[in-house]
């Protein structure tokens, strides 16, 4: 069975395409390195509203989710 990262590292576009056509994902960004350079894929929306694409250069606002049922301490 072939390694799902030597197709990230030789198509990252190819690699962002195949999740993107799902209809539950919007948009995708893969990057990784090639031959010791960035290599980066990216397909579907950055806005589903405006409709806006998702390009490599697309930036993202860094963030988190926290489920609810995730662990918390207790005082």
């Amino acid at each position: 069975m072939p390694n799902p990262l030597d197709t990230l590292a030789s198509d990252p576009q190819a690699a962002a395409e195949r999740p993107a056509a799902s209809p539950s994902v919007v948009g995708v960004q893969v990057a990784g390195v090639v031959d010791g350079a960035p290599a980066v894929g990216a397909a579907g929306v950055a806005d589903a509203e405006s409709g806006e694409p998702m390009t490599p250069d697309t930036r993202f606002r860094i963030g988190s989710y926290r489920s609810r049922n995730s662990s918390r301490p207790t005082w």
